[in-house]
């Protein structure tokens, strides 16, 4: 049995001689080697692991199934889990949580960001601190799920953010009404209804939906503040 493959390169789909066309399964692997790049079925059930693998760590989405490790985490997780983060340079709070020594982000995620709630680790306090992580290590946003736009408005992603957070990511659990980013008084921006953040890069993968922008008419922090509590 056929089935259509296309061609990816640097985490993008695109045209090429065999797009369209249909290949034999027995045929992807010769033809991967002759184009030396990896192919990607339009038929999400019969992609090669190899293939499915590669293109989850190129676009770090993690909408692909096979991307996730048995406990759930993102299996490209691994790759960045070794970056070294000053916890408390970099201004991560409250400051009796973090040890004045390197960490890695790994060591971040899995003492503080997956543990749960509480006065130290409340959502709120989770959130301004993986912005304050991708702020100084941008590499690190597609991986943790939020990262600055602007001084004032911030990008989500919603299941990557709550994969990073250890928890389920099933039915946009996060931006529900019942929600964390409801429960804690941020307010979602629109994406067609601000031609400024339009026409931001940051905001290319902006569907309103998955992926959102937020801010916080709380003024709690933005991105050159520091966090102000404030009583809910």
């Amino acid at each position: 049995m056929a089935e259509v493959c296309s061609p990816i390169s640097n985490g993008r789909h695109f045209m090429g001689l065999t797009d369209g066309f249909p290949i034999p399964q027995t045929k992807v692997g010769a033809i991967q080697q002759m184009l030396g790049v990896p192919l990607i079925s339009n038929h999400p059930n019969t992609v090669p692991v190899y293939a499915r693998t590669q293109y989850c760590e190129i676009n770090n989405a993690f909408e692909i199934d096979t991307g996730l490790n048995e406990n759930g985490s993102p299996k490209n997780f691994e790759k960045i889990s070794d970056m070294i983060i000053q916890p408390q340079a970099i201004g991560l709070i409250p400051a009796s949580e973090w040890s004045p020594r390197p960490m890695t982000l790994k060591q971040i995620r899995d003492t503080y960001f997956t543990r749960r709630n509480g006065t130290a680790r409340q959502f709120d306090l989770k959130l301004y601190n993986a912005l304050c992580i991708t702020k100084a290590e941008p590499t690190a946003a597609p991986f943790i799920g939020v990262e600055w736009i602007d001084s004032n408005h911030f990008k989500v992603d919603e299941k990557v953010f709550s994969l990073f957070l250890g928890t389920k990511c099933d039915n946009n659990a996060l931006f529900d009404k019942q929600g964390s980013f409801s429960k804690y008084g941020f307010e979602q921006v629109y994406k067609g209804a601000n031609p400024v953040l339009s026409r931001n890069p940051t905001c290319e993968n902006v569907d309103d939906n998955t992926v959102r922008i937020f801010t916080d008419p709380l003024h709690r922090f933005d991105r050159d503040n520091s966090f102000n509590r404030v009583e809910l």
